[in-house]
């Protein structure tokens, strides 16, 4: 019923909509983010910002192909955004594209070396690759931002033992 009124209603201003797609993201409701965020590009917000968020919330919804529409067009539009270039790795990993998704993990990080969640992304692929290095290298990083954490201190010391 609710989607149905979203096709329906006449907004007062496409920044009122883009409210209304930030709010449904923010809810979890990805399906519905997708169609406010439609109707504001439609109606003149085409920003990397919204393209990027559409894109995460088709990629949260499971439309993999269409989040990777959305953030090749967010990074058309503005080739140094790095939130951009992070989430189309995401996509690109659920994908099954590992080599693609590596890149644009690493070309976010080249965008903003401090990227947090990149970083732990980056450490956690390399593991799973069973590139161990790599992984403490990653999250070395991350700790040398973030501060002290136990979990991730344990998850490289675990790293550590394992190359001994």
């Amino acid at each position: 019923m609710a989607l149905k009124r979203v096709g329906n209603e006449d907004f007062s201003s496409g920044s009122e909509v883009l409210k209304m797609a930030h709010n449904a993201l923010n809810m979890r409701e990805y399906v519905k983010a997708i169609r406010y965020f439609e109707k504001a590009i439609a109606s003149g917000y085409k920003t990397p910002e919204a393209l990027n968020n559409m894109g995460l919330s088709m990629y949260k919804a499971g439309r993999l192909r269409a989040a990777e529409e959305a953030f090749a067009e967010a990074l058309k539009m503005r080739r140094t955004y790095d939130k951009a270039a992070f989430n189309m790795a995401l996509v690109k990993k659920a994908l099954g594209l590992s080599d693609s998704a590596s890149a644009y993990i690493d070309r976010a990080l080249q965008l903003n070396p401090a990227y947090g969640q990149a970083l732990y992304k980056r450490g956690e692929w390399a593991v799973e690759e069973g590139d161990f290095k790599r992984g403490i290298e990653s999250w070395q990083t991350l700790l040398s931002l973030v501060g002290e954490d136990e979990r991730l201190r344990a998850k490289i010391d675990s790293l550590y033992e394992v190359l001994q």
